[in-house]
């Protein structure tokens, strides 16, 4: 379409999926790299507008308002996040998490005019040129502080986590949701599954092998295994 920017050249990839299990949404990436940029490659968990500048961001359950602000919050402990939208999330991958809450200027969608507003946000920061970075992250829709202590919590707990991000490589993406018995798989390529990946207290991964790339999501009813399919591959020109 008119005004698509070439990627033919660039260096930039990454392996980047999401789950959803009713309110849950298991975010994983891999393989994210780059080789020709001084800028750091970022993941952004969120970056919401401000209806008044006091307006709370609660972290580990305590309001922060700080107007401008930055924080940034150590991966060697578990942490919790609640954006102004009631959105929260669990990082998993102990890596620092960055926030800001500061007033933003930028160009529209379309680079004719300039915009502004106050904003918060979070991300991780990769760094400049990573060359296999990746996360894991939970987000947990309409909850509260108390409600997303519990659930990180509860993830806290070897093997009865509610939510096991089983594999996270640039081959497979794959994910259970214990609250559902329901599995959340991306294979980026034919490759298969074995038993080394079963952990104690964790389900077997139901899927052995496919032979294209795929979606797919497998549900356990009583003795019936429920399947959703999908080949993800929408062959556009990769050229193009």
């Amino acid at each position: 379409p008119k005004g698509t920017k070439p990627t033919e050249g660039h260096t930039f990839k990454a392996r980047k999926t999401y789950f959803f299990f009713d309110n849950r949404i298991v975010c994983l990436g891999s393989g994210i790299r780059n080789d020709d940029s001084p800028h750091p490659v970022q993941t952004n968990l969120f970056q919401k507008a401000l209806s008044k500048t006091d307006t709370p961001v609660y972290i580990n359950g305590e309001p922060w308002t700080d107007f401008p602000g930055e924080r940034t919050l150590a991966g060697t402990q578990m942490n919790t996040i609640l954006d102004p939208q009631g959105t929260g999330y669990i990082p998993l991958s102990r890596q620092d998490i960055h926030l800001a809450r500061s007033h933003q200027t930028s160009r529209d969608g379309h680079d004719k005019r300039e915009t502004e507003g106050d904003y918060t946000t979070a991300w991780i920061d990769h760094g400049p040129n990573p060359q296999n970075a990746g996360y894991s992250y939970i987000a947990l829709v309409k909850t509260t502080p108390e409600e997303l202590a519990q659930f990180a919590a509860a993830m806290g707990e070897v093997g009865f986590t509610p939510v096991w991000p089983a594999l996270r490589n640039d081959a497979i993406h794959a994910c259970y949701d214990r609250a559902t018995n329901t599995w959340g798989l991306a294979f980026f390529q034919s490759d298969a599954l074995t038993l080394m990946h079963r952990l104690m207290g964790q389900p077997e991964i139901p899927v052995l092998r496919v032979d294209h790339p795929s979606l797919i999501m497998v549900s356990q009813k009583g003795r019936r295994l429920i399947l959703s399919v999908a080949n993800p591959d929408l062959k556009l020109d990769k050229a193009g």
